[in-house]
């Protein structure tokens, strides 16, 4: 169970409204929301769920409308692409998203 999954990791925390269902999300899926914070995207890749700005580093184009395959997120802009695990970057290297911290609760995701 990854620390995202963990219902001891959100016990008491207060959240607002869910992001999505968790099941909506397939491996190697994204989903990009809107949130009062901001464009988010949760994606799937390696068996867990992830979150980043929805933007990429580079262009800030939304990175929910690239590309996600074998576990790396393709911007369409200049195709600069991510570890969709760590949000580093694969091209170029020194790229990296910024993470934001979800929880899943009763089966939703919610910003943590």
């Amino acid at each position: 169970m990854t620390p995202e999954e963990d219902p001891q990791a959100t016990e008491g925390a207060e959240v607002g409204a869910p992001l999505v269902a968790a099941d909506e999300v397939a491996e190697d899926g994204m989903i990009g929301v809107e949130t009062p914070a901001g464009p988010v995207v949760v994606l799937r890749s390696g068996g867990a769920l992830h979150a980043y700005e929805d933007r990429c580093a580079h262009a800030r184009i939304k990175l929910s409308e690239g590309e996600l395959c074998k576990g790396v997120l393709t911007c369409t802009a200049h195709f600069w692409s991510y570890d969709a695990c760590t949000g580093e970057g694969v091209e170029p290297p020194a790229a990296r998203l910024r993470p934001v911290a979800i929880v899943v609760r009763d089966g939703l995701v919610y910003l943590a």
